[in-house]
């Protein structure tokens, strides 16, 4: 039990330099390659770790690829539950490694997601002030790693941390790693 926050950190810190690692990879491709200028590859993510609150996370310090549509279903009544809702297709990517899904392990993590956001328009109500500060960062933490840890159990038990993300043969990586592991053999 006491490995359980430690994994979901780590689960948290492979999820975001997956995700930020393969938008720089595809920046460098946008702007080099096809000379896209600057505005076209704005910053993905702003330090996630730094949120003080679950809206700010969600709103500002995640990534934005899907940032558009989310303002727009949130600004409707119960937006915050129906936004994490749509959240909740992530599981299509489990389905594609053609081992089914986890709706209940990923679907309750991103709708408890909503639930959280809701408990900070509460709070605010109840508080006229909003979540944030030291106080705010841990409650931020918390609420998102602990359901997360949920959501990780979930994609382990279908296959994605075991899975292969580029064929054995284009894996920058480990072409690194082999070619400095022979290197140094050779000394």
């Amino acid at each position: 039990m006491q490995s359980i926050p430690f994994l979901g950190t780590c689960a948290a810190v492979v999820i975001y330099t997956t995700v930020d690692g393969l938008y720089h990879f595809a920046t460098l491709i946008g702007r080099l390659l096809l000379r896209q200028p600057e505005w076209a590859w704005p910053p993905l993510s702003d330090r996630p770790w730094t949120s003080t609150s679950i809206i700010e996370f969600w709103s500002f310090r995640w990534h934005q690829f899907f940032r558009h549509m989310f303002v727009v279903y949130g600004a409707r009544p119960g937006g915050a539950l129906r936004v994490c809702r749509v959240r909740g297709l992530h599981d299509l990517g489990l389905w594609g490694l053609g081992r089914g899904i986890e709706v209940r392990t990923t679907g309750t993590f991103f709708l408890l997601m909503g639930v959280g956001i809701v408990f900070e328009f509460a709070f605010k109500r109840l508080t006229g002030r909003r979540v944030g500060g030291f106080w705010g960062w841990v409650w931020t933490m918390l609420w998102t790693m602990c359901w997360g840890t949920l959501m990780i159990d979930g994609w382990a038990r279908r296959g994605v941390v075991a899975s292969d993300f580029f064929p054995e043969r284009r894996r920058p990586g480990k072409w690194l790693v082999d070619t400095v592991v022979g290197l140094s053999s050779t000394w």
